[in-house]
Formats: structure tokens, sequence, C-alpha cells
């Protein structure tokens, strides 16, 4: 039977320690290239929606409503003229986050909507990035912005039905404010919710703008 030296154990010792070294070593190098790779791509995928959702726009510049360094938003140009905002917002599915960007136009309407990433299911949630589901928010829209048709309730009292009769002029119906519908995917109404509260997400960051230009200019 063979003795070894403490200078052979520690030999063996010091050539594992290297070899766990390099491995550790490349493991966090692949690690990191993996994960710069993986935000190059999202950075390109989140440039070229820029252009999809405000066609109009030629050139994107980065806006900050909070002033903490953060972009927010990305205000998008024809030339100098301001065409409207970009904004990405993250919010909770069925199957995992879903993370929508709104392109809206100056003047308050929703240009377009696409889906950036989701982990919905297939044939159901998944048909949150189809057309005949995010066409739907292309229109003007009010402080409420959206809400799924079933999560809105009618308050008949508050329409001017409040049991004073048609022909009734002595009082004017109180205007109330109310969310555009939006009607759900079938079998996917969690999957619905999340892409419209991203979209109102993207409404709140637009009326902060145009407060934010109403206090510039004021």
């Amino acid at each position: 039977m063979k003795n070894f030296s403490i200078k052979d154990i520690l030999k063996s010792t010091l050539v594992m320690f290297l070899v766990c070294l390099i491995v550790t070593g490349m493991l966090a190098g692949t690690d990191y290239l993996t994960k710069k790779q993986i935000a190059d791509n999202n950075a390109r995928q989140e440039e070229q929606t820029r252009y999809a959702v405000l066609k109009m726009a030629k050139t994107f510049k980065a806006g900050d409503i909070d002033n903490d360094g953060t972009t927010d938003y990305y205000a998008g140009y024809d030339g100098d003229r301001l065409v409207g905002y970009t904004v990405t917002a993250t919010e909770k599915g069925y199957g995992g986050d879903v993370t929508v960007m709104t392109g809206i136009l100056f003047d308050g309407k929703v240009n377009d909507v696409a889906i950036l990433s989701h982990s919905e299911t297939p044939g159901l949630g998944a048909n949150a990035q189809n057309p005949d589901f995010t066409n739907a928010f292309k229109q003007t829209f009010n402080k409420e912005g959206f809400a799924v048709s079933k999560d809105i309730k009618e308050d008949k009292s508050k329409n001017g039905n409040s049991g004073k009769g048609i022909n009734d002029k002595s009082e004017k119906p109180e205007e109330i404010a109310v969310p555009n519908k939006i009607d759900a995917i079938t079998g996917a109404t969690i999957t619905s919710r999340a892409v419209t509260r991203a979209v109102n997400k993207a409404i709140d960051i637009y009326y902060k703008i145009i407060e934010q230009e109403e206090n510039t200019n004021g």
C-alpha cells in the first residue's frame, strides 16, 4: 500500500481546487454571456416593437416621469413633430408574467398594442397576442382606461335612470366617466385582465406626461 506524503496530499488538493475554480469560472462566464444575449435580444425586440405600435414615428427618445433615472416611456417623433408615446408594462397573467407594449397617439388614442412576452396557455391565454383581441384597444380613452366587460357594473342611478321618468328635465343626468369595455378572450379572462391592466398602466403614464407638460408650459 502506497503511503502519501503531506506534499502529495497538498498537491492533489491544489489540483482539485484549481479544477473547481476553472469550472466555476467557465459556468459564471457562460451564465453572464447568456444573460447578456437575452438582454440584447429583449432590447432589440422592444426597439422593433416600438416602431410597430407607433408606425408614424421615425425616431424615439426615452422619457423619465419621476426623474429617478429609469425609462418610463419613449416619445416618438416624425422629424420635429411629436407622434405619441410607447409604454411597456408587465402584469401577472394565468401562467406567469405578461409583458405588453402600448402605443398611444399624442391626442389620447391607443394606436396599437403588442404582447412582448407571456407564458399563457396555447389556444387560450396565448390568443391575447392575436389582433382579434389587441385591436379592441385601438380607440380613444378617458382616465378610467379599459376594463373587461364582465368587470363593469352599471349603476342605473348614475346614468339618468333615477326613477324621475324619461320626460323629467328638472335635473340633468350625472355624467360619470366609465372605462371602455373589452371583451375577454373565451376561456382566458385572467389573461385578458392582465393585458388590460398593462394597457391601463400605459394610460396612467400618458396622463402623467400630459400633466407634466401642462405644469411646465403653465
